[in-house]
């Protein structure tokens, strides 16, 4: 009898450890999700479209998929050209993680959409979407950049203007002026040479941020997110950047 016990308590036992082993293997986190996974390998290989299906299968999936909303927005904002999109999928990446590290720089990702998006206005009437955004920093953001291009405008005026005046003041001297021809190919010139005197490749720096490096090398921050595109391999995210490693300049 008591070797019966024994054994119907080891059975008990191994019952109770099996269903506890089956319930861990069930818990997998977002990143080991199967189409987490392949929507990473269809990113990496450049077949956006379809990663971006197997990320938001992963979202319908799962309710704390912040990592998913994360690289859909990246993909309509960079390859699908879907600002719209992009912004919802920030803006849920933000409400699951508030506090992560990587989320001063979606809410910069947000600001860069935004302005995609503000880029379209003038050439596409106003649909239900937009009521998505901000509207009025949008506005605020067209005055500044309408204000900026007024003064560069006045001041080509001014310089035109004492150019003027300082030819009249010589014609009165009684001295012939010979206008130069127009230099037509000064300008396509200037970018050819600026392409010829870019980098192909980029060192960090100690204090270096993508921001920094779009404006050592380009002349512009706002090229940030072409130089992370194109150094996938290297970056896991924009923040990842470690002194010393070559990044490929687009």
């Amino acid at each position: 009898m008591l070797a019966w016990f024994h054994y119907l308590f080891l059975i008990s036992l191994l019952i109770v450890s099996a269903g506890c082993g089956g319930d861990s293997m069930e818990v997998l986190s977002e990143k080991q999700e199967k189409y987490f996974i392949r929507g990473d390998r269809y990113n990496r290989e450049g077949n956006y479209r379809e990663a971006l299906s197997a990320f938001l299968k992963v979202i319908e999936k799962r309710e704390d998929a912040a990592e998913s909303h994360l690289e859909a927005g990246n993909l309509f904002l960079t390859h699908i050209k879907d600002p719209i999109s992009a912004i919802y999928h920030f803006r849920k990446y933000l409400e699951l993680r508030p506090d992560s590290q990587q989320a001063e720089f979606v809410r910069q990702l947000i600001d860069t959409a935004k302005k995609e998006f503000a880029r379209t206005l003038a050439g596409h009437p106003f649909e239900n979407d937009i009521d998505r955004l901000d509207l009025l920093e949008l506005v605020n953001q067209l005055k500044l950049d309408n204000r900026r291009l007024r003064e560069q405008l006045n001041a080509v005026g001014d310089r035109q203007t004492t150019t003027g005046e300082s030819v009249e003041g010589e014609e009165a001297a009684g001295e012939t002026i010979t206008s130069p021809e127009p230099a037509r190919d000064s300008q396509p010139a200037t970018d050819a040479n600026d392409v010829e005197t870019r980098p192909a490749f980029y060192t960090i720096q100690p204090g270096d941020n993508l921001s920094r490096i779009s404006a050592k090398v380009y002349g512009t921050p706002d090229r940030w997110m072409d130089i992370f595109q194109a150094n996938r391999d290297k970056l896991s995210n924009p923040d990842d950047l470690r002194v010393g490693v070559e990044l490929k300049i687009p």
